[in-house]
């Protein structure tokens, strides 16, 4: 006012703060209008003023308000903007147009503003985003939300959120003023599209891979398990879902797995174990389960990621090579048993024929017991090297067109000593036409010989044997064995016919053998072009064995070959024996010498040499395995100096190994035998050379 009066100016809309004498203020608005005299002299003034403390602090807080929301908006990396919904003002902040790398001076003003937003849109978003906007304003959406894409300056696409709400509203409750909120969600779209990219190619892996997949939350509840589960186990994904899966496992794993899957999730370890998952008709399969942690950046586990891997085939692989292990085991020990059993009464004949040298009756018995028990110590090897040659493929059949009567008699010809030693009762059955198959007649022998004596090992004295020679409705030949013996368990029949297989065999039974006699059956019968097979109603039930061939239909008639004569005339021969072992080539010259040919020893091959060029024998049993000089070079040596017509060259050996025939040929041996040499097979083959003068 004072102004006012001494300025003679009217003063209007003054805000000032009044203060009393007690120190408290008021804020005050008024105005001030001076009055003049006749000589327009300031006389005084008028004024009025009003109190406005009150709307002063209001605005204060308001301010504040509006302060604290543009640092909130700021620290969210936000843009504010409100507009008129006709375009007659509108505002936008520094940070809307950074976000789309413009100065704020380069964004056009209301109304143009309006069509430059829309220019920027993704064509693929202009439509829906302008619908939405529509819908908002005229009330039809409580709150506009929005996610589209805007061109950048640099010519990019950014993903914009943006947020909206109604501000004013006319008579008719239609949005007149809006504004709202808008973040840049660029990032945060590339590591979602990331993530989907991530989790579909999880997703395509998981449903492709022949495995069983699976997720599971912290508390180890599944959370996901790809289709190969439900497809294995049949079970509803709703049902499997959390610990659900848990029903499939076979009961004797469930607590196995509880005990470990809990102890992975206390201890965060690695989840490891195998178990046996039931399918969907009820059969239990073994699979490896393995399950990982997956931690955030604390350390805390928030996942679980595993896989089960069908280890069934490899399983039972496992368990085969451990039952063969055993089984091996078993028949070293059970061959330890057999080797020993004819070494006990050879020493014994030993020592009984030493203590009764003049003693003919007990040197004939002794005799008589080293030969039975040498002959069946020969079996034994025999058949262990049939089996090694049979499973190498060495073995080479002679077919020709065979009788199977005449086989069948001829094998019950070879055990028939043993079928009466036991006291069964053996009983044939053969066809009224004869049946004729494509056989090595020796090899075949050997089957149904093996198949008579597997019936008499494993059967009680006085038991029932029945051999059968059939034809089946396919045009087959049969033959089958059957007995009243001991059986075979169930378990045991798959394996029947494996090596290192031998059913309700012990150390405590009496049965003689190696237990290979069946695995010679099945591969002899296997190289014939035909099957074997077993069947037993189970212990004490007797076993039954059948061996199919395939047979010869309507054979062409021959005549069959003549049997081989025995040599008439056995001229006496200079032989030499050649062998490291002294043993070995002393019996043998002594057997030699008492059938009254001339013999001459030498230990190794450079001695053989040297005794040939002064001995002149017509023939030399010559051993493979020598110090020095083997056998095979010997006899390249002595054949370089003697014809075939002056010297008969015999390998006598142990081995019989690959390859070692064809070396014995080309180094000019004449004959290959295995030990321990059979004396009539010896005799033959003297008796075939032609006798020469002077002989003896």
């Amino acid at each position: 006012m004072q102004y006012a009066a001494a300025h003679g100016v009217e003063v209007r809309d003054s805000e000032f703060d009044l203060v009393f004498n007690d120190g408290s203020a008021i804020s005050v608005y008024g105005y001030a209008s001076p009055f003049f005299d006749g000589q327009g002299q300031v006389r005084g003034c008028v004024g009025a003023f009003m109190d406005i403390t009150e709307r002063k602090q209001a605005e204060e807080a308001l301010s504040e308000i509006r302060r604290r929301q543009s640092a909130v908006i700021q620290a969210s990396n936000a843009s504010y903007y409100e507009f008129a919904t006709d375009l007659s003002w509108g505002s936008i902040d520094r940070r809307f147009a950074e976000m789309l790398g413009y100065s704020l001076d380069e964004i056009p003003p209301v109304p143009e503003r309006w069509d430059w937003w829309k220019q920027r849109l993704h064509p693929e978003d202009r439509e829906q985003t302008l619908q939405a906007y529509h819908d908002f304003v005229q009330d039809l959406i409580p709150v506009l939300r929005q996610e589209y894409r805007l061109r950048h300056k640099d010519g990019s696409w950014r993903w914009w959120r943006v947020v909206s709400t109604t501000v004013e509203r006319n008579s008719q409750g239609y949005a007149t003023a809006i504004a709202g909120l808008i973040f840049d969600i660029t990032e945060q779209r590339q590591t979602e599209e990331a993530l989907r990219e991530s989790e579909e190619r999880f997703r395509v892996m998981a449903e492709t891979v022949p495995d069983i997949i699976f997720t599971s939350r912290p508390d180890g509840s599944r959370d996901y398990i790809n289709p190969r589960f439900y497809e294995y186990t049949q079970l509803a994904p709703e049902s499997a879902e959390g610990f659900g899966w848990m029903a499939a496992l076979h009961p004797d794993d469930l607590e196995q797995v509880k005990t470990r899957w809990k102890h992975s999730m206390e201890t965060g370890e690695l989840f490891e174990a195998q178990y046996r998952l039931r399918d969907g008709n009820g059969r239990y399969r073994w699979f490896q389960g393995r399950a990982h942690p997956i931690r955030n950046e604390t350390g805390q586990i928030t996942k679980w990621f595993g896989a089960c891997s069908d280890i069934h085939d490899l399983v039972h692989v496992q368990e085969t090579l451990k039952e063969t292990d055993r089984g091996k085991n078993e028949f070293l020990a059970m061959l330890g048993h057999e080797l020993r059993n004819p070494l006990a009464p050879i020493c014994n004949a030993v020592e009984l024929m030493r203590m009764h040298l003049h003693n003919p009756a007990i040197q004939s018995k002794g005799i008589d017991i080293i030969d039975r028990q040498a002959k069946h110590l020969t079996r034994l090897v025999d058949d262990l090297l049939n089996v090694a040659r049979i499973v190498t493929g060495k073995i080479n059949l002679k077919t020709q067109p065979v009788e199977l009567k005449e086989v069948a008699m001829q094998a019950v010809e070879t055990t028939q000593p043993a079928i009466e030693t036991a006291h069964h009762e053996l009983t044939l059955s053969f066809p009224a036409q004869p049946l004729k198959v494509e056989a090595d007649p020796v090899r075949l022998v050997q089957i149904v010989a093996n198949l008579l004596n597997n019936a008499v090992n494993y059967t009680p004295p006085g038991g029932h044997i029945h051999l059968q020679v059939t034809q089946s409705q396919e045009g087959e030949a049969v033959i089958q064995v059957r007995d009243n013996g001991v059986g075979i368990l169930p378990e045991k029949l798959p394996y029947i016919f494996d090596v290192f297989t031998q059913t309700g065999r012990s150390l405590d039974q009496a049965q003689s053998g190696l237990g290979l006699g069946l695995t010679l059956v099945r591969r002899l019968t296997e190289m014939h072009g035909g099957k074997a097979s077993a069947f037993s109603e189970g212990p004490g039930r007797g076993s039954e064995f059948t061996i199919h061939l395939p047979l010869i239909l309507n054979p062409p008639s021959q005549e069959s070959p003549p049997a081989p004569s025995t040599a008439q005339s056995q001229g006496l021969r200079r032989i030499l024996v050649v062998d490291d072992e002294p043993d070995v080539r002393a019996s043998f010259t002594l057997l030699l010498e008492a059938l009254g040919h001339k013999v001459k020893m030498a230990p190794d091959g450079l001695s053989a040499i040297e005794a040939a060029q002064n001995f002149q024998p017509e023939v030399v049993f010559l051993d493979i395995s020598m110090p020095g000089i083997d056998g095979f070079e010997t006899a390249h040596r002595l054949r370089k100096r003697h014809s075939r017509e002056e010297m008969m060259l015999i390998a006598w050996t142990g081995h019989d190994l690959e390859g070692y025939r064809d070396r014995a040929e080309q180094a000019g041996f004449d004959h290959y035998l295995l030990k321990p040499i059979d004396i009539h097979l010896v005799e033959t083959l003297l008796a075939s050379r032609l006798p020469q003068e002077g002989a003896g």
